[in-house]
């Protein structure tokens, strides 16, 4: 199932599962090579079972050089991201703090409450 949803974001290389322990929940990191002409989903509703509730799948990605939160491309920056002038001043605000690698966490949750 796992290599079934990966492989609808892109090549599925590698999966690895990891069962929940007393520090840690239970995760699932899956390598996948896709084109970044395309644009990356962060979150995607998957139905796991037939007949039940779909479930929010969300997708956290490592190693991006460059990535968009605004509009989800990899080649460039949310700075000069065309959309990014349509955005509110209150948005752009907590734009600059959410993507701030020094933001504290308060800082952070501050930005969005």
């Amino acid at each position: 199932m796992v290599r079934s949803i990966g492989s609808k974001l892109g090549h599925v290389e590698e999966v690895s599962i990891f069962e929940s322990t007393n520090t840690r929940e239970a995760s699932v990191w899956v390598k996948i090579r896709f084109d970044v002409d395309d644009l990356i989903t962060l979150s995607r509703w998957v139905e796991i079972m037939k007949g039940e509730r779909p479930v929010l799948l969300k997708f956290r990605y490592k190693g991006l050089q460059k990535f968009c939160t605004t509009c989800g491309s990899l080649k460039h920056e949310y700075e000069v991201c065309s959309a990014y002038a349509n955005l509110s001043q209150r948005s752009m605000e907590m734009m600059d703090t959410i993507t701030n690698p020094y933001a504290t966490v308060e800082e952070r949750n501050n930005a969005i409450s």
